[in-house]
């Protein structure tokens, strides 16, 4: 605790002495402010056992303050492409990325850091999209999938050279291959999902034991206004291409995966034949399909991110209704990459995302309200990965670089400047998901009247479907226009 207070993190210290002067600040029970911390040392130090180191560092980390105190810490340029893939090592003291130039890097992450990466070459013939380090394998067994649809396995040599290093095919999906997920308790056996909407289980001692576990469908939604649940039989409509797949961190036997429809499908691993349950947002969602979709700390909550469309909570229990959600993250832009999801916090105090506008967006989980922006990429960011101890985050996207952002801040970002800042970029990434509405509906009227006619389309029905797009934009704009006047006003009489 010491270290952590002195060491990693000296500005902790100066701040809990400032909030001893306020001690009418109230306390929130689940973001603990620096008095909650400054009490929690002293109960350390009395020895009382309800504070233990353990616990003391949990609340640094799920603090907002602490979130509000991240930015860069270091800039690592491993690769020659964008980085599709970070991953932290279990003991966090490495990043292992993966790149478009077909190379994987293990590297520490610290600025200090004076040692080059281990770079070597994956094998794949195209983008790797994920890589992974196995359990129990003291990060030498490294599976990775890509775009060329393999599923790849490295066996790095003990003391880090190169003698001795190999990388094996393990199965082949009929696509793209985007998602890997690790079992805990098994060292041989993981997961992939890929563009041809099969789960893959994978075995690394035998590629003979490789064998397709799952052929994900299209499931049949009841229609707007009726009851009932989506019909699950097997067999029934197109296939769903996955772009993620996820393993509860409470139960391992049960995995969530989502892809090229509006639906997460929750599965047990035991009994595969039909899902344990479908989540999906019902009409709040305008979305064809899902980019990514993650468990919360304890399994309990999943969080999906929605192309062109907002990020969604859902409860994951027995009794969960489909259609229904929890709650509903917006601001950030998901249109133009596969864009990951996370939770960040011990105990996924926080929601984040990347963006198409660069930045990196945290959502208050409890509450919806976005509460740091941080610019993380000329372009897009697309992967997001907390570090398992520390309250520190790894970031890559369209760059060729991996970013590490930790608390190091010596003020918290905030007041009414950086609230301003943050409701510009929302209302801009909200008029460019309008824009790309009125696109797609266009295209849709293409496609429909190509089907029943030919390609014979007159400009004046294009107008018309065109200009329908705008007005259910228009009228969605009105009704925010018409909320934020409504709160200038409240706020001008207060």
């Amino acid at each position: 605790l010491g270290n952590l207070q002195r060491g990693v993190f000296p500005f902790l210290a100066p701040a809990m002495e400032e909030e001893r002067e306020q001690p009418q600040a109230k306390i929130s029970p689940s973001r603990p402010s620096g008095i909650a911390l400054l009490r929690a040392r002293e109960s350390v130090a009395g020895g009382r056992s309800r504070w233990t180191p353990k616990r003391l560092t949990d609340f640094h980390r799920g603090s907002l303050d602490m979130v509000r105190r991240l930015e860069c810490h270091a800039k690592h340029e491993w690769h020659d492409g964008c980085v599709n893939t970070v991953c932290w090592t279990d003991d966090g003291r490495h990043i292992i990325s993966g790149s478009d130039d077909t190379h994987i890097c293990i590297g520490e992450w610290s600025s200090t850091a004076k040692s080059k990466p281990f770079r070597y070459d994956s094998g794949h013939r195209l983008n790797v999209f994920q890589a992974r380090p196995l359990p129990f394998s003291n990060n030498k067994n490294i599976v990775t999938c890509g775009a060329d649809g393999e599923v790849r396995v490295a066996h790095l040599p003990e003391g880090g050279g190169r003698d001795g290093l190999c990388t094996r095919h393990l199965g082949q999906h009929g696509g793209r291959a985007h998602k890997l997920a690790t079992i805990p308790s098994d060292a041989d056996t993981f997961l992939s999902c890929g563009e041809d909407g099969v789960v893959l289980s994978v075995d690394t001692r035998d590629t003979r034991a490789t064998s397709p576990v799952l052929r994900v469908r299209e499931v049949r939604r009841p229609p707007e206004g009726e009851g009932g649940l989506p019909s699950t039989a097997a067999g029934g409509g197109r296939k769903i291409g996955l772009n993620s797949i996820a393993l509860n961190p409470s139960v391992e036997q049960e995995f969530c995966v989502a892809g090229d429809d509006s639906m997460v499908r929750v599965f047990d691993r035991r009994k595969l034949g039909q899902p344990v349950r479908l989540l999906y947002p019902g009409t709040a969602s305008r979305s064809r399909h899902i980019t990514c979709a993650t468990y919360s700390y304890d399994g309990a909550e999943i969080v999906a991110t929605y192309s062109e469309d907002a990020i969604y909570l859902f409860a994951n229990r027995e009794g969960s209704v489909p259609g229904e959600y929890v709650r509903k993250y917006e601001g950030h832009l998901n249109e133009r990459t596969v864009k990951g999801v996370n939770v960040f916090g011990p105990r996924s105090e926080f929601v984040v995302s990347g963006s198409d506008c660069g930045n990196l967006f945290f959502w208050d989980k409890a509450t919806g309200d976005a509460v740091q922006m941080l610019h993380g990429d000329r372009d897009v960011v697309n992967c997001l990965e907390p570090h398992p101890h520390l309250p520190v985050l790894a970031t890559s996207g369209i760059d060729s670089d991996v970013k590490v952002w930790a608390p190091t801040r010596e003020e918290p970002e905030g007041g009414d400047k950086f609230a301003q800042r943050l409701e510009r970029q929302a209302k801009t990434n909200h008029h460019s998901v309008r824009a790309s509405r009125r696109v797609q509906m266009l295209q849709t009227s293409m496609e429909q009247m190509a089907q029943e006619g030919g390609f014979a389309v007159s400009f004046e029905t294009l107008f018309r479907a065109f200009m329908g797009a705008r007005a259910v934009d228009d009228e969605e704009e009105e009704a925010m226009d018409e909320s934020d006047d409504d709160d200038d006003d409240e706020e001008e009489e207060e």
